[in-house]
């Protein structure tokens, strides 16, 4: 398929798109200008669950509060600590050792950790299962809206309401002092984002895999942690790789969606895994934007933000 890049316009700012994933993503540009917004609204069941650390980088060996966020937009919560929910909670350092992130039950933030080593450490979460019920109108629409077009193919049109598990699994990455080590880690997650590149590159390379394999035509949201108001959503290309070109610099947060029919002891007819990582841009790039090209699909979304905030069913 041959390689594309476009342009847009927002109130006199151009838009940069990396043709080097598919579709590719546009940049935040440097300009006092706010986003083009989209009118759309978002289902009231949108939402995205992330780790926020305290500082995403620090000068030396610090302690990192390590909060969970839930929520869409600008209806964010704080998640207090459910030990009940949690698998997997930890922090591993730039040479794999590994921590637990400690933290009392219902307490907010939700843990903290001593990082000492030099280099980047992977704070994770990962949940069990929770389950929940939509009627087939509101089932479908989710699908729809979350890219899972080939689930709404399986049902075909059922009317029967959506009977979904479904869990989470977060990482964010923290950079002590100036350490280089630890980026790239696969923490060996069912779902996970994995960094091919350092944070402060001029490209961003992510790739999305899925059970140990790359997950192809994933529908991808790239959102600023600052204003969540701002994100924008593509797919990843055939070897489940993202290029992100242009971005400035920021706290940003990837997130994506994936569902396979259900297998017991899973209860419901479905079940999900929803993914998440929160990094830092520390240092922006001065890269003008690719020329246009063609016969590529650009799936785009600024600032979808509603006029009147979502009612929002926060997962847990």
């Amino acid at each position: 398929m041959g390689t594309v890049a476009a342009e847009a316009t927002q109130r006199g700012a151009k838009v940069g798109v990396d043709p080097g994933s598919r579709p590719a993503l546009s940049r935040w540009v440097r300009s006092s200008f706010v986003v083009l917004l989209c009118l759309l609204a978002s289902p009231a069941w949108a939402h995205d669950f992330w780790i926020e650390p305290s500082a995403f980088s620090t000068d030396g060996p610090s302690s990192i509060d390590v909060r969970l966020k839930v929520g869409h937009h600008d209806d964010v919560k704080a998640v207090a600590r459910k030990p009940d929910r949690i698998l997997r909670f930890e922090t591993v350092g730039p040479d794999g050792s590994r921590q637990p992130v400690l933290g009392e039950a219902e307490a907010e933030p939700a843990g903290r950790v001593q990082l000492m080593a030099p280099g980047f450490h992977s704070l994770v979460f990962e949940s069990n299962h929770a389950y929940i019920e939509l009627s087939a109108d509101k089932f479908a629409n989710y699908l729809e809206h979350e890219g899972l077009t080939q689930i709404l193919a399986l049902r075909d049109g059922s009317d029967g309401p959506g009977k979904e598990s479904y869990a989470r699994y977060c990482k964010s990455l923290v950079q002590i002092g100036e350490g280089s080590a630890g980026w790239e880690r696969d923490l060996e997650l069912p779902f996970e984002f994995i960094a091919l590149r350092r944070p402060e590159s001029r490209k961003l390379v992510f790739r999305l895999e899925f059970q140990d394999q790359p997950l192809a035509d994933a529908r991808v949201e790239l959102l600023r942690l600052e204003d969540l108001t701002q994100s924008v959503s593509t797919q990843t290309n055939a070897k489940g790789v993202l290029r992100f070109k242009n971005l400035e610099a920021g706290r940003y947060m990837l997130a994506a969606t994936h569902m396979v029919p259900a297998k017991a002891p899973v209860k419901g007819d479905w079940e999900s895994f929803w993914a998440t990582v929160s990094f830092e841009r520390r240092i922006s790039s001065d890269v003008k934007p690719s020329e246009a090209h063609q016969n590529e699909k650009v799936s785009r979304t600024w600032g979808r933000m509603m006029s009147t905030p979502p009612e929002v069913n926060h997962r847990l």
